[in-house]
């Protein structure tokens, strides 16, 4: 019989060794992905802080960890109430009996997260596992986000007219319009993200200040009409790998994006990151965004999805 219980550090080698398993099996689907003797410290690392701070179970059967499902709570994610985010690493189980291990998880801590108030539920998965995937979308859940990854490599030449520069700060007021319009574009059918306004120039002065923190901009006939920027960490936990970096923003104009803008970007940053001695390059993208979604897919394998779903607010008051 299988006991849910909350998660303590000394189950941290069990669930490392199950979660190991899951990174293993995708890594024969993306071959590109870090070794895992290399992610097995940043997993056993990040589990312990998500076993520390986190709010889930785990599944005991004969005194054994057969599985485990741990969130940690965040603001508003889809409306006004609070969320929790499941990350790819905060959830593993034996392979043999995953739908009735994941179905007693999710059951168990669903009613923990509802009662807490916490009605967005969020989990990042593996993207080539078929049945847990299948295990999510029959619970009501549906993809939202990516990431992805690449060898740095260089891509199909781009338009001559074309024009990359690295900027620098003193470029940063000539691409405060465009980075609104990024800002904004994501208000739209069918993506509909209520984005806040905000202040285009600082947001650009603020992220660049950062450390290890590169943006590039594309002009076509002296009009600005894109941009793509990298830093060193993305979403996931494999984007911490020493030999990644991520790219975290890019956008094109929408009038001009026949153009192959996007592609002279990326071109431009797989350059820089092969000087740089860099030979992965992570992505992180909202597969909802159907126009992103295409071009990044293009160009990178996906190795993690987010699926979501919203509880409706109205069962709190039962």
């Amino acid at each position: 019989m299988i006991e849910y219980l909350a998660p303590s550090i000394k189950d941290l080698e069990q669930m490392l060794d199950l979660l190991m398993l899951n990174y293993i099996e995708e890594r024969t689907h993306v071959s590109i992905l870090p070794n895992p003797s290399e992610m097995k410290p940043l997993f056993s690392r990040f589990l312990s802080r998500l076993i520390e701070k986190g709010i889930g179970l785990i599944a005991i059967e004969n005194e054994n960890v057969v599985g485990y499902m741990i969130g940690f709570k965040t603001g508003p994610l889809f409306g006004k109430n609070d969320g929790v985010v499941v990350p790819v690493h905060g959830h593993a189980c034996v392979h043999y009996r995953k739908t009735e291990i994941y179905s007693g998880l999710f059951t168990q801590n669903a009613s923990l997260w509802v009662k807490l108030g916490l009605l967005s539920h969020a989990v990042v998965m593996f993207a080539h596992d078929e049945l847990q995937k299948n295990f999510w979308f029959e619970n009501g859940f549906g993809k939202r986000c990516a990431d992805a990854i690449s060898e740095v490599k260089l891509n199909e030449p781009g338009v001559s007219q074309i024009k990359v520069m690295k900027a620098e700060f003193s470029d940063l007021p000539k691409l405060a319009e465009l980075h609104q319009q990024h800002n904004l574009y994501y208000r739209n059918s069918p993506i509909f993200m209520p984005n806040v306004d905000e202040d285009a120039l600082k947001d650009l002065n603020d992220w660049l200040s950062k450390e290890n923190h590169h943006l590039w901009y594309a002009s076509f006939q002296e009009e600005i009409v894109g941009y793509m920027r990298i830093n060193p960490f993305g979403e996931s936990i494999i984007s911490y790998h020493q030999d990644v970096m991520n790219i975290t923003g890019a956008f094109v104009k929408q009038s001009k994006r026949n153009l192959h803008i996007g592609s002279s970007l990326l071109d431009e940053i797989m350059k820089w990151l092969q000087m740089n001695n860099i030979c992965k390059c992570g992505v992180d993208y909202e597969s909802i965004n159907q126009v992103g979604s295409l071009f990044w897919e293009k160009h990178f394998t996906p190795y993690t999805i987010s699926l979501t779903r919203r509880i409706d607010e109205r069962i709190l008051k039962y």
